[in-house]
């Protein structure tokens, strides 16, 4: 099940053509739960998912998520 959270940290997240699946941790920020985003090169890039709770959803086709902005993720683990 996909859960639904704002994007947070100060990061934007850069749209692609295809689906992607962005690694992230959950954290509290200004009192509510949020998906920070991992530092992250590529597919092949293993250290981005070392300490991951969720993937963030970013569809197909959209130019960029901002922070702030509410996104859907996979968690991979509870808090």
């Amino acid at each position: 099940a996909l859960v639904e959270a704002p994007l947070g940290g100060s990061a934007t997240l850069k749209g692609n053509p295809r689906e992607t699946w962005w690694p992230a941790r959950i954290a509290w920020e200004n009192g509510s739960v949020n998906f920070l985003p991992l530092k992250w090169q590529s597919s092949g890039d293993t250290t981005g998912i070392i300490g991951l709770d969720a993937l963030i959803c970013v569809p197909a086709g959209i130019s960029a998520v901002q922070p702030g902005e509410k996104i859907n993720a996979r968690l991979i683990r509870a808090m």
